[in-house]
């Protein structure tokens, strides 16, 4: 009976191992849990400037960081950053996708960087802003832009931005 048991355990955690997705090519990947080391496999580890741990989507505490830490002006100050990486630069070419899962809590009149690589020097990145009466996601690469009206605010929220075939899309929650 034990020799069954333990047959079945070890069974059920290979198919809990197998079950993981496996993402090829994967650069880099940020799980904000507390810290920012990239579990990508090129170590490009960032530095917080403020940001403090908090409970992510799923209820598990420090699993999660709250760059909203607003400076005595009102200007959001927390945010971190990465060294500088070839592997994250792509070419004119290159397919990528961004994705990420943020909390918008409330309408803003600045705009908050998402993910930001050297896009004033022609790179890529993702932000949110308020430029009329909806808040709006963007999306811009190189030259060219993409953008999402209305963004959910007080939820949590799936955003993915893919470069595939030279055409940018944007998602949010998978639309």
């Amino acid at each position: 009976m034990k020799k069954l048991l333990l047959c079945f355990y070890v069974t059920i955690a290979f198919f809990c191992v197998k079950a993981q997705p496996v993402i090829p090519n994967k650069v880099a990947s940020w799980s904000f849990n507390g810290n920012f080391i990239d579990a990508g496999g090129n170590a490009i580890n960032g530095t917080n400037f403020g940001a403090t741990a908090t409970t992510n989507k799923f209820g598990q505490a420090n699993a999660a960081m709250d760059f909203n830490n607003p400076s005595t002006t009102g200007a959001v100050v927390a945010y971190a950053t990465h060294p500088a990486n070839a592997a994250l630069n792509y070419s004119g070419t290159q397919n990528f996708s961004i994705s990420l899962v943020a909390f918008v809590n409330s309408p803003f009149s600045h705009t908050v960087g998402l993910y930001d690589n050297n896009i004033n020097y022609y790179g890529y990145g993702m932000w949110i802003w308020q430029p009329g009466a909806a808040t709006e996601l963007r999306f811009n690469y190189k030259n060219g832009s993409l953008g999402a009206l209305n963004v959910p605010i007080g939820q949590w929220i799936h955003i993915c931005a893919i470069r595939e075939g030279g055409v940018l899309k944007l998602f949010i929650n998978g639309v």
